[in-house]
Formats: structure tokens, C-alpha cells, sequence
């Protein structure tokens, strides 16, 4: 797969900007384009998850006070665009959509190599709360989570460290086909497993020898499973390997059962403290 479009959905919030250099810096490493979607919500649709109870008599003013928030979103979002695509000279282009933000992401999503996301969307409520998950179930292509403060280091590059969150399941092997773009150019590649099992050990293995067919020399590290979750395990041991970007699956479990006993991918939603490439 080669990266030539990147979409970047920005809603409006300073926590973004790290997504939004993020994908700057992979549109300058490929020669990709841009596409930042904002989606604004259909106001109609905002009286479900805001205020379901209204009473007829108060419907025009929870819409004014709702497009007043939209249009303020809007302009703070085109701003933060605009500044950074201009400090960045990056090839860009501006969607401005009004629907549901999951069922736009779902569309234009389709249509990309790879989506780019803040990490703090995953906290948001109503609207957009389902915006990731739309992106990793319903469009087929790879999401890379940014945490808000992200920064690259002095000197280093986008993807010059790389690990991958190996368990062997269909879902990391999808992840490692599609990420062989960044796999490619980066310096070091590492294999991370929790716990020893022969069958961990085979696969791996296998993976290695993949990936050698494709110029990728990789080395194995395995991670002690101890009380922490796996989750934990696999960031705290790409934090200690200076990783730039974690590439593993996403929702091994079915998505009802993963929200209620959580997983990896919840994990990694709420807590990541590096880019991580999901894929499902």
C-alpha cells in the first residue's frame, strides 16, 4: 500500500494540533495529500443527545445556542488549519460537511490510505463518540492515534523507531501489511510479545522471515506478563525502545464485549503516550 492520502478529521479543539503536524509530517515523507474533514452536526439530530426532553418552546434557542457552538468549532478548526498547512507548506484540501460525524468519517474514510486522529476525540460525548470506531470498523483502511502533547524528538524522524504488538491473529497481520510503507523507511523495527509461548515463538518467526522478504530486518522482545493488562505491558515496553509508532490490531474482541471488559485497543485509546497504527 502506498500512502497518498491522508485524512485528518479536525473538529475544532487545540488538542488537535499534534494530530494535524502528524499528518503534515506524513504527507511530506510520501508525497501525500491532506484532506482535513470537519463535520458539523445536523442540528436536528444534536435534540437526541443534548436534550431529549425539551420542551417545544425552548427548540429555538437550544438551536441558536448549538449553531453559535458549531460555527465557533468551525472557525477554530479552519484557523488551526490554515496556520499549520501554511508553516508546513503541505498539499491540503478543506471538507466541510454537515451530518453525523461517524457516518461522514465512515465515507470519506474509504476513500483514504490512512486516517489520522487525536487522541482526546475518544473522550468526547454524543456526536463523536463513535468517530473511531467508525473509522477502524466501517472503512477499512488503518487509524493512527496521536496523543494531544505529542512531539517528535530533536533530531529523530516520524517513524524512525517502530514496534509491533505481535499475538499472531488475523487482525496485527492485516496491521503489519499495511503499515510496511512506515516499516520500510524505519531504522529499527521490533517485534514485542507478552509472554512466552511456543506458538508466540513459531509466529514470530514466520513474521520475521515476512518481513525480510521485504528488506525489513526485525529483532523480538519479549515482555514479562505479569499484573498489568496487556495494554499496559506493550506500551510501557515500547516507551523503554523510544518507539515512534506502535502498529498492532484493533477490537480483537467483539466490540460490545470489549467495551464492557475492556482490551488493548481501549487501552491504548485512553492512555496512549505514542502514535499507534490500529488496524481491524
Amino acid at each position: 500500500m502506498a500512502i497518498r492520502s491522508v485524512l485528518l478529521p479536525l473538529y475544532g479543539s487545540d488538542e488537535e494540533l499534534s494530530a494535524l503536524r502528524y499528518a503534515c509530517g506524513l504527507a511530506e515523507l510520501f508525497g501525500a495529500r491532506i484532506i482535513c474533514l470537519h463535520a458539523r452536526p445536523d442540528l436536528a439530530d444534536s435534540l437526541d443527545y443534548g436534550c431529549p426532553a425539551l420542551p417545544p418552546c425552548a427548540v429555538a434557542g437550544f438551536f441558536d445556542t448549538m449553531n453559535e457552538e458549531n460555527e465557533q468549532q468551525l472557525k477554530k478548526a479552519k484557523a488551526l488549519f490554515d496556520e499549520t498547512i501554511r508553516q508546513h507548506e503541505a498539499p491540503a484540501i478543506w471538507e466541510e460537511h454537515t451530518g453525523s460525524p461517524d457516518k461522514l468519517i465512515a465515507k470519506f474514510g474509504k476513500a483514504s490510505d490512512v486516517i489520522v486522529f487525536d487522541r482526546s476525540i475518544s473522550k468526547r460525548h454524543g456526536h463523536y463518540q463513535n468517530v473511531i470506531q467508525a473509522s477502524l470498523l466501517e472503512t477499512g483502511k488503518p487509524v493512527i492515534i496521536i496523543p494531544s502533547n505529542h512531539s517528535i524528538s530533536p533530531g529523530r524522524g516520524l517513524v524512525d523507531r517502530v514496534s509491533v504488538a505481535w499475538d499472531g491473529g488475523a487482525r496485527v497481520v492485516h496491521a503489519v501489511a499495511m503499515a510496511l510503507p512506515l516499516l520500510s523507511i524505519a531504522q529499527s523495527v521490533s517485534i514485542l510479545t507478552v509472554g512466552r509461548s511456543k506458538a508466540n515463538s513459531s509466529s514470530v518467526r514466520e513474521l520475521m522471515s515476512y518481513l525480510e522478504t521485504h528488506r525489513i530486518n526485525a529483532s523480538k522482545v519479549e515482555l514479562e506478563s505479569g499484573v498489568c493488562s496487556i495494554g499496559e505491558s506493550l506500551m510501557e515496553g515500547a516507551v523503554n525502545r523510544n518507539t515512534d509508532l506502535l502498529v498492532m490490531g484493533a477490537f480483537a474482541h467483539h466490540r460490545v464485549r470489549q467495551m464492557i471488559i475492556g482490551g488493548a485497543t481501549s487501552f491504548m485509546l485512553d492512555n496512549a503516550s505514542l502514535p499507534v497504527f490500529m488496524m481491524h
